[in-house]
C-alpha cells in the first residue's frame, strides 16, 4: 500500500509539476534546436552539450513511459536526434 501511494505521488509529479514531464521533454528539445540554429559553434565546441540535452530527452522519455503518462492521448513520442 505505501508503494502504491509513493508511485501515484510519482506520477503526480510528473504529470503535473512544471508543466509536466512532455512540458520538460518540449522545452528541451526546442533549446537544442534553438542551440543548432542560433549557436552552432557551441556543439562544435563542446560535443558533450549535445548528448547531454539527448541524455535528458532519454531520461525523461524513459520517465513519462514508466510512470504511465499518456501524452494527454498521444503516445510518447521518441525523436531521431542528429547534429546541427
Amino acid at each position: 500500500m505505501f508503494i502504491d501511494k509513493k508511485y501515484q505521488d510519482v506520477k503526480r509529479f510528473v504529470e503535473k509539476e512544471e508543466g509536466g514531464v512532455f512540458k520538460r521533454m518540449d522545452e528541451n528539445r526546442e533549446l537544442f534546436e534553438l542551440l543548432c540554429k542560433e549557436y552552432p559553434e557551441v556543439f562544435r565546441k563542446n560535443p558533450w552539450a549535445s548528448r547531454w540535452l539527448l541524455s535528458q530527452d532519454q531520461f525523461l522519455t524513459g520517465l513519462a513511459e514508466i510512470t504511465e503518462q499518456d501524452g494527454r492521448g498521444h503516445p510518447v513520442r521518441h525523436v531521431e536526434w542528429h547534429g546541427c
